[in-house]
């Protein structure tokens, strides 16, 4: 981490969506605005992420014990088969609304996109963010970038559409694409994809799920 140890408190309060709305914005420029910050962001939002799943594991686990040992009984009444019954049916309730909870929880006020997972949606980064002297001389593309990296995507939407009409950017058209096929639409998204201004960019997967 190269933030300051109050900086990385702010992001963690960012990814928890436990911020106030002034506060919320300002760091979002932050954000698109200084790469180190983006970088650590990026990084904690892993590191959080994995806490929870391992939190989710550990629940997992303790449900299988309980099972195992309600299984193992020999001598169980009809009033207890029945407690046990309910038992299990409130834990397993807990345990889903848990499991959707930590699904759609991606930070309150960003788009969860189903389209592509982790791992597939980094592969269609082509930008590097970089720390330039130059940076604010097109602030407007960095934060538009930056938005969709972090898949702000009702954010990056407006901004990545002006790039493309207003400058014919390409980079910002393929990202809008893969933004409309994020946010569900799937049309515009092919439509968007299948464009010959695109020729040189990896669509072909995408347009796919375009389908």
């Amino acid at each position: 981490m190269r933030s300051s140890q109050q900086d990385i408190e702010l992001l963690e309060a960012y990814i928890k969506g436990a911020l106030d709305k002034e506060t919320h914005t300002e760091l979002e420029k932050r954000l698109a605005a200084e790469p180190d910050l983006f970088e650590d962001y990026k990084d904690l939002k892993v590191m959080i992420q994995g806490i929870r799943a391992h939190t989710l594991d550990e629940k997992y686990k303790q449900l299988k014990r309980l099972e195992d040992g309600l299984d193992n009984t020999t001598t169980i009444k009809k009033n207890d088969s029945f407690l046990k019954m309910v038992f299990l049916v409130v834990i397993v309730i807990a345990l889903l609304l848990t499991i959707s909870k930590f699904l759609l929880q991606n930070d309150t006020s960003k788009d969860v996109s189903f389209a592509l997972n982790d791992d597939e949606f980094y592969r269609y980064v082509l930008h590097r963010t970089e720390r330039s002297t130059e940076m604010d001389i097109d602030t407007q593309k960095t934060m538009a970038y930056n938005l969709f990296v972090i898949k702000d995507f009702k954010k990056a939407k407006p901004m990545l559409t002006t790039l493309w009409q207003e400058r014919k950017d390409t980079l910002s058209y393929f990202y809008l694409g893969i933004t409309e096929l994020s946010l569900g639409n799937k049309e515009k998204a092919q439509k968007i994809l299948s464009s010959n201004a695109l020729d040189l960019y990896p669509v072909e997967d995408l347009l796919k799920l375009c389908e």
